[in-house]
């Protein structure tokens, strides 16, 4: 055979062979990282590893451990889940529809899996009370330690708590979305700083974290702060849209939501360091919290969790975290 007719050969079965294999291989394509948007932010894992892959994830890998609690997940048929009625986490609609960013990654979570959602309504104190109230000292005290009554009746909290160290001391966190507590007032009446604060009436959640925080700056100022208290948080915002207080505090993503929904709110200056919003379950239940962390983690990778974010807060999330330098 001729060495020209052998090169021949040799080339119509190398392009075949590469055919072959490119029609054979798992996919793998770059949707979410484009050019390292991702890089030089904070937006992690509790392990530390960034949120964002650059390969499309088209199957979960699962531990042994999780894939136990898997089974056990579909041998109920249901995932039990607390949940707030609030913006951007469970807003029943008119029209017999539910959306809420949560709810609609949860319930796209639970179809993945193959489970239906059990949801038990709830308010935002009953997440963390123990035989019916939330201990006086759980903040400061270190040793207090236990596992709130609602998480012994459901597998999951869906919400945006914000993870702070005594809370993870009750229950076993699952990071979504990071944030900043930010200054809320309204148009026109826009505050600087912290000084700023004194003389205002400020509408708080009192159990929450920002109350947390705005009363830590109050001891730092040596001020006295008029709180105007308010049952749960979603109320803050609205009482100084009503006038019923002149300013708050709320998470980045909260805030944004709630400025486009009531039109009259600006957004003044960021009073934390990124923190980060999430999901809970039982203390010691680690295989369903990395059961559930993989599956947020699928849905970043293969874009649907942006998706979702876009559909909520009118941005993609790499937008979102520029927005607040995170």
């Amino acid at each position: 055979m001729k060495l020209k007719n052998v090169l021949k050969l040799f080339m119509s079965v190398f392009v075949l062979s590469v055919l072959f294999s490119s029609c054979c291989k798992q996919e793998k394509v770059v949707i979410l990282d484009e050019g390292n948007k991702y890089k030089n932010t904070s937006f992690t894992t509790n392990s530390g590893a960034n949120m964002f892959n650059t390969v499309k994830a088209t199957k979960i890998e699962l531990s042994e451990r999780e894939k136990q609690a898997l089974e056990k997940l579909k041998s109920k048929g249901k995932l039990y889940i607390a949940i707030r009625k609030k913006i951007a986490v469970y807003e029943p609609q008119s029209n017999g529809r539910i959306a809420g960013f949560h709810y609609n990654l949860i319930k796209y979570i639970a179809k993945k899996m193959g489970v239906k959602l059990k949801i038990k309504l709830v308010s935002f104190s009953d997440y963390f009370k123990k035989d019916g109230k939330i201990p006086k000292n759980v903040k400061t005290d270190d040793s207090i330690v236990y596992n709130p009554d609602l998480i012994n009746k459901v597998d999951l909290y869906v919400d945006v708590i914000t993870i702070l160290p005594w809370r993870s001391r009750l229950l076993n966190f699952i990071r979504v979305t990071p944030v900043k507590q930010i200054v809320v007032t309204r148009k026109g009446e826009k505050i600087q700083n912290n000084d700023e604060l004194k003389g205002k009436k400020i509408a708080m959640q009192m159990a929450s974290s920002y109350a947390t925080r705005v009363q830590k700056i109050e001891k730092e100022l040596g001020a006295k702060f008029n709180f105007i208290e308010v049952k749960e948080t979603g109320d803050m915002p609205v009482a100084v849209a009503n006038k019923k207080a002149d300013v708050t505090v709320q998470d980045s993503d909260m805030a944004l939501m709630m400025a486009k929904k009531l039109k009259n709110l600006t957004l003044c200056y960021p009073i934390t360091d990124t923190q980060y919003v999430g999901w809970a379950v039982k203390k010691n239940n680690q295989a369903m919290r990395s059961l559930i962390e993989k599956y947020i983690n699928n849905a970043r990778n293969t874009g649907k969790l942006d998706e979702l974010f876009k559909g909520q807060y009118g941005m993609t999330l790499i937008e979102y975290l520029r927005l607040i330098k995170a």
